[in-house]
């Protein structure tokens, strides 16, 4: 009988694959979260880590940091993905590069596309909705504009009594803008004016109140008539008292 001996030497392949080349979502104001699988295609355990291509001022993570596969197995990788609170709208991109730790060379590229829709928000904000006012003078309201939508916004305003210093504003994302509002006193008595203000097809009106006071018949010709009743009857007494002590001095 003849024995012979073999070695056989079986070689070590690294590989991994990918569940899906691409990812797409559309942000709905909260974080996204992605499973990423990745599979070991070749024949040893492997550590397998990714890269993120950033985008400025976006919190993108991925977790764990080091992931062990064993071969022919499929297990993921979490994908946060977290826009900050003032990104614009529009489509955004990047790409996630998933690679083996024992050999760089295999990796596969993961593409991650993120829709951020178009939020149209612009806050109106007057610190003061009343004033008090003689008649003949002006009101005057300052009335501020904040724009905390995602996209550019042009607001046109308008009012039902006064004039506005200028009647519309273009405002960027985050951006502010004071708009000032002037109401002329005609009459006295209480009235209310309509601020409306549109963008958009979005549409908000505040209401004013202007209090005008009657200078000629109001409080302060009240107390011209008591001033001066009381100045009246001072000057009576003193006359009566002089009256008075004249006589007595003739008799």
């Amino acid at each position: 009988n003849v024995s012979t001996e073999f070695n056989l030497t079986v070689l070590r392949t690294y590989g991994l694959s990918l569940a899906s080349a691409e990812l797409n979502a559309t942000f709905s104001g909260k974080a996204l979260v992605f499973e990423v699988e990745v599979k070991n295609t070749g024949n040893v355990e492997e550590n397998i880590s990714a890269t993120l291509e950033l985008i400025p001022g976006w919190n993108i993570t991925v977790e764990p940091s080091i992931l062990q596969v064993a071969p022919g197995i499929t297990r993921s990788l979490s994908l946060r993905v977290e826009p900050p609170e003032d990104v614009e709208a529009g489509d955004y991109t990047f790409a996630v590069e998933v690679w083996v730790r024992e050999r760089s060379l295999v990796s596969e590229t993961l593409q991650v596309n993120v829709l951020i829709p178009v939020r149209h928000e612009v806050a109106l904000y007057i610190p003061v909705t009343a004033q008090s006012v003689n008649k003949g003078e002006e009101a005057v309201f300052s009335v501020w504009l904040t724009n905390n939508g995602n996209v550019e916004e042009r607001v046109n305003l308008s009012v039902s009594k006064g004039e506005l210093n200028r009647p519309f504003v273009v405002l960027r994302p985050g951006e502010k803008a004071e708009v000032t509002m002037t109401v002329q006193a005609e009459r006295a008595g209480k009235e209310t004016v309509a601020l409306t203000a549109e963008y958009s097809g979005e549409r908000e009106t505040k209401d004013l109140i202007v209090d005008v006071r009657d200078s000629g018949n109001g409080e302060n010709s009240n107390l011209y008539y008591y001033v001066g009743a009381a100045a009246g009857g001072v000057a009576s007494a003193v006359a009566g008292y002089l009256v008075y002590r004249r006589r007595r001095e003739w008799e």
